[in-house]
């Protein structure tokens, strides 16, 4: 929903989006996959897509 450039916090831009909508959560393991797209100046373009099952961490999904 909202991107944020990078700062001086080392962790570089910042996608931002809900963890739940209408209570449920935005991201299970069941969702496939999640791409981030992000088009800069020029021809300079982000396009990342991330297995949301690959992004567990100590048996908890992470994001």
């Amino acid at each position: 929903m909202e991107y944020k450039a990078p700062v001086n916090d080392d962790m570089g831009g910042k996608f931002i989006f809900p963890r739940t909508v209408e209570g449920k959560p935005f991201l299970t393991p069941e969702s496939g996959s999640v791409k981030f797209v992000l088009n800069l100046s020029g021809n300079l373009k982000l396009n990342a897509k991330f297995d949301v099952a690959k992004m567990p961490y100590d048996g908890k999904l992470e994001y």
